[in-house]
């Protein structure tokens, strides 16, 4: 895993704890590819990014940039 946290949307905004919520439940399902995963989701781009960087910040989240896949920790 690289050293530094990709980020995905750039900016400070933080998350809301209900669109990390909906992330997760998405990636429940299995890895996603961000199209897939806002749609998934359900969400705006801007608000699941949002909640995409906050969650890879807490570990929560796994980003595969060989796929370009998001998806839980094993």
């Amino acid at each position: 895993m690289p050293d530094s946290v990709p980020k995905f949307y750039q900016s400070d905004l933080p998350a809301k704890p209900e669109d990390m919520k909906r992330v997760r439940r998405a990636l429940h399902r299995g890895p996603l590819v961000r199209k897939a995963l806002i749609e998934a989701a359900g969400l705006t781009q801007t608000r699941a990014m949002c909640a995409v960087d906050a969650l890879i910040a807490r570990g929560d989240v796994c980003y595969d940039s060989a796929t370009r896949e998001f998806s839980l920790p094993a």
